[in-house]
């Protein structure tokens, strides 16, 4: 064969994005095979993946009110607390930190009883001096009836440890991305995940009987360096398998589910109080999704650019059968020229010493170099304000189950919004409309009174309508990941761009905290942060209707001209 003259051969060992596809569109394209990959194992995998993160919103979730312990036997919740000193700046609450410098049990008695002790606190409650709780707290038992914060006493000076425990677990995600990525690149997608899937579910059951703070901080923050590859891994074998077209309904379809999973999570988290057996329950069942073995596929491209072509070939010719097409004929000729060429320029490669794909071939090249940190500029505005707004959603009003079940229940609408303009007016004109309204409804709340009962309806609207619009942005944010970074280099792409993008999303919880001084200012943070979203989405190419690329050098080669108008 004259692979000089064939236009059709690709021209690198890595090359295989345009001739591939043209084979899977000549084998139906998105037809049943790929349908039944996609609903019956893809989609529940990110349904599990959600349940999973979702535990940890409701576990390091604070109760609702907490007072001083007395160190005095059968006294109802209410005498106990009117036997304590006054919130400094809400006179009508009682102090949540500090109790009176008497000896309880002494006065006690001499009072002749509870009521006589109530009696002499109440007339001498503005001479008494008060000091810290010395004997622990009590704690309102909703929205749990043992949560992480009333197990380890994490209040009056120690709350910090809460979102501490919320936070350091994301870290050893962020510490399991790249690990994630090198794997799913260099011994493919399919066994990193049930590694990663194995490893999160064991490791989070043992976590749920832990019986104390630093020891189970620490195993947790272990768990959650395989928390990457149960979400991402699943997502980019749909991506490799599906036709260019199909790609935005794909992701579109597993926000969906990832949303269902927070629903349905709030039911499983309103029955189960105790923070351990939700921890269980929400990890332990999955380990029944290692039977997805025997069905999920590895992705086709891996097997390709690895030179498994008989593997490759084996999956080809499942397709062509379920979806009723023919692999013979002028296809599996297509094929057989596709892996000979294929074949042909790796050997060239290796002889010429041609070092394998890397992290730095990210920024070898000034396009890539750019795209690739225009794409981590972006995942960092996007995480932030959705693990913010996220992280905020249970404190909107009085009923946290019912304030978090609205905020998974609105990323529905916005898949649709998703679906009707990601594949109309394309991946950056739909992130930039989200990010600019994401922004306006964001600093609307700087507008509303602070800590007013009236202010909650139109608080409650504009978070909708931000959480909608966040959501919808990140959906084509991690779309665009795959879309721009190359087949060689895709994992890596996307632990780099998760990598940052978590890193940075710890700021949200963090600035959220800060509502206790102005509810509106974390609001009016991811605002500005929206602002920033806007100016890198319109910075990046557009990516609807293009294969997905191959080479660095694709990446490289393709958008110079627009990319030089756009700066």
């Amino acid at each position: 064969m004259d692979h000089a003259n064939d236009i059709s051969a690709p021209k690198h060992a890595d090359n295989l994005g345009p001739q591939f596809e043209e084979i899977l569109m000549h084998l139906g394209g998105n037809g049943r095979y790929q349908k039944y990959i996609v609903f019956l194992v893809l989609l529940p995998m990110c349904f599990a993946s959600s349940i999973m993160a979702s535990a940890w919103l409701f576990i390091t979730s604070t109760p609702t009110d907490h007072w001083c312990r007395l160190p005095l036997d059968n006294l109802t919740s209410s005498i106990e607390k009117s036997l304590l000193p006054m919130d400094e700046n809400e006179t009508s609450k009682h102090a949540e930190c500090r109790m009176f410098d008497l000896n309880y049990t002494e006065e006690l008695e001499v009072q002749g009883g509870v009521l006589g002790l109530v009696d002499l606190v109440n007339s001498s409650r503005q001479r008494l001096p008060t000091i810290p709780c010395t004997d622990g707290w009590g704690f309102d038992r909703y929205p749990q009836s043992r949560s992480l914060a009333s197990e380890f006493g994490l209040v009056c000076g120690k709350d910090f440890l809460t979102t501490l425990a919320f936070i350091l677990p994301s870290l050893g995600s962020v510490i399991g991305i790249p690990f994630g990525g090198y794997l799913a690149d260099r011994f493919g997608r399919k066994p990193t995940y049930f590694a990663a899937l194995l490893f999160f579910v064991g490791v989070g059951t043992i976590a749920s009987f832990i019986p104390t703070y630093v020891p189970f901080l620490a195993v947790v923050c272990i768990q959650n360096i395989a928390s990457s590859p149960v979400y991402t891994l699943p997502y980019m074998i749909g991506v490799e398998i599906l036709p260019p077209d199909s790609r935005s309904t794909f992701a579109v379809l597993l926000t969906v589910l990832y949303t269902m999973g927070g629903v349905v999570f709030t039911g499983l988290a309103y029955f189960v109080r105790d923070w351990r057996w939700l921890l269980f329950s929400s990890t332990s069942p999955f380990l029944l999704f290692s039977l997805y073995w025997f069905i999920m596929p590895e992705s086709p491209r891996f097997l390709l650019q690895t030179g498994s072509y008989a593997k490759a070939e084996k999956w080809l010719r499942i397709v062509a059968r379920v979806n009723r097409k023919d692999f013979g004929g002028a296809t599996e000729g297509k094929f057989r020229q596709l892996t000979d060429a294929h074949a042909r320029l790796a050997r060239e490669d290796k002889e010429h010493r041609k070092p394998r794909a890397s992290y730095f071939d990210f920024f070898r090249t000034p396009n890539m170099r750019r795209k690739i940190l225009l794409l981590t500029y972006l995942a960092c505005n996007v995480n932030v304000v959705y693990s913010g707004l996220s992280f905020y959603a249970p404190s909107l009003g009085s009923d946290p189950y019912l304030s978090f079940f609205l905020a998974s229940l609105i990323e529905i609408p916005s898949s649709i919004f998703t679906q009707l303009t990601a594949d109309r007016v394309g991946r950056r004109t739909t992130m930039v409309v989200c990010f600019a309204v994401t922004s306006i409804a964001c600093f609307g709340t700087a507008f509303l009174p602070n800590n007013s009962s009236s202010s909650y309806a139109p608080l409650l609207i504009l978070f909708m309508i931000a959480k909608m619009c966040i959501t919808s942005a990140f959906t084509v944010q991690e779309l665009v990941v795959h879309e721009i970074c190359p087949t060689v280099l895709r994992g890596e792409g996307v632990a780099l761009t998760n990598i940052v993008g978590y890193s940075i999303s710890n700021f949200g919880p963090i600035i959220v905290s800060q509502r206790a001084h102005q509810t509106a200012f974390p609001m009016v943070v991811f605002g500005a942060t929206s602002v920033i979203g806007i100016l890198c989405a319109l910075a990046l190419p557009e990516t609807l209707h293009m294969p997905l690329p191959e080479t660095v050098a694709e990446v490289e080669n393709s958008g110079k001209k627009a990319d030089k108008r756009q700066i």
